[in-house]
This record gives structure tokens, sequence and C-alpha cells, in this order.
């Protein structure tokens, strides 16, 4: 291995490999492959503090992480996104983290990320109905595909895992439209945040009123 590679380990690349090949390997036309996935998933899990666990081979903080972008990819790739593949990739990103009450369901509770007060749980089916409409219809620039994602987070559906699962969605999204995924690293962390905060200022009001009326 060269010394950029020397943190996911050979087992964590032989981990991931085995479930490219459960999962059958999407077709990455415009990425580097299995790489790619990997230091996705590393970063993906140290910005929600799991950095440690995600170097573990067997963890399910890897293993079912990576299994659950391959299936964001090759779920977009076949049918677009979909109800039931929001609720699938959450449930096999979290089959071993939450509870079967929590893993691959809509929450029932009032969530809060910071000081931004998330709907309402009984708002949850309505406004991811209008995000799966959204995508069908309304996204293929880059921008699109990232204005999807916010939109995403905004709505925090599940009790966990949305930011894990939201990016494993975003890159398949970027994917499908023909443009590069992206690693979004944990050292800017921050400034990803801040967009997020910075595009529901300004959107996510309308969006609401659009959805519910």
């Amino acid at each position: 291995m060269s010394k950029s590679e020397d943190k996911p380990t050979r087992a964590i690349y032989e981990a991931a490999a085995r479930q490219a090949e459960k999962g059958g390997t999407p077709n990455f036309d415009t990425t580097g492959g299995l790489f790619d996935a990997v230091r996705f998933v590393i970063e993906s899990n140290a910005i929600e503090g799991y950095e440690g666990r995600s170097y573990q081979a067997g963890s399910p903080y890897f293993e079912d992480h990576l299994d659950a972008y391959y299936h964001a990819v090759n779920e977009i790739r076949e049918r677009g996104m979909t109800r039931d593949l929001i609720l699938s990739g959450h449930g096999i990103l979290t089959k071993e983290l939450l509870p079967p009450s929590g893993s691959g369901k809509f929450r029932d509770r009032q969530v809060y990320v910071g000081s931004y007060v998330c709907p309402h749980s009984n708002r949850i089916e309505r406004l991811v109905e209008n995000f799966v409409q959204h995508c069908r219809s309304g996204v293929e620039s880059i921008h699109d595909c990232w204005d999807a994602h916010f939109w995403f987070e905004s709505i925090h559906p599940f009790i966990d895992g949305n930011g894990r699962w939201g990016r494993c969605l975003l890159n398949a999204m970027l994917l499908f439209h023909g443009h590069l995924p992206i690693v979004i690293e944990h050292q800017r962390r921050f400034a990803y945040y801040d967009a997020i905060e910075t595009w529901r200022r300004a959107n996510w009001q309308r969006i609401l009123a659009d959805a519910l009326g």
C-alpha cells in the first residue's frame, strides 16, 4: 500500500471487496471504483463521530454503510428515487445499530439537529412523497443533486442515520446523472453544516408550504 492508503487497512479493502461481490459491483462509469467508496464511507462515518469504529473490518459502521452505498447506486440506476429505497437503504445501514422499531422505519418522535427543529413526525410521509416526486422529475445537474441532498437532510426522516444515508443517496444521484461522486471530508464538516443551514434558510419554508399547504 502507498502511504496515502495507510488508514484503510488490507482487511478493510477485503471487506469492501466482499460487499461489492455480495451486492453486485455498481457500474462506476465516472469514478475510481472501490477505493472511492471506501474513502467515502470512512469520511462519512467520521463526520458523525464514528471515526475509529469505521476502520474495523466486520464493523457494521463500515460494512453495512458500504452495503447501503452500493444499494443506493444500484437501486437509483434501476428504478430511480423511491420511498421504498429510502426505507430499505436505511434498514441496511442501521440493521445492527438501531432496534427494529427504528431501522428502516420513519421516526415517530420529534428530533433536533442543534438548534434546528426537524419536522414533526406526522409530516414525514407527505414531505418524503414530495421529495421523491422532485427527485424523479427535477434533478439533473450537480446543483440539483445537492439541492435534493439538503432537502433530505432537512426532512431528517429517521431517528438516526440521516447524514450517512443521505450522503449515500447524494452520490447515487450524482452517479446516475453522470457526475463525479464526492467525498465530504471530516475536516470540512463545518463548511458542510453551514451549506445545509444556508440552503435551509433560503428554501425550507417554501418547500414546507408547497408540501403541507
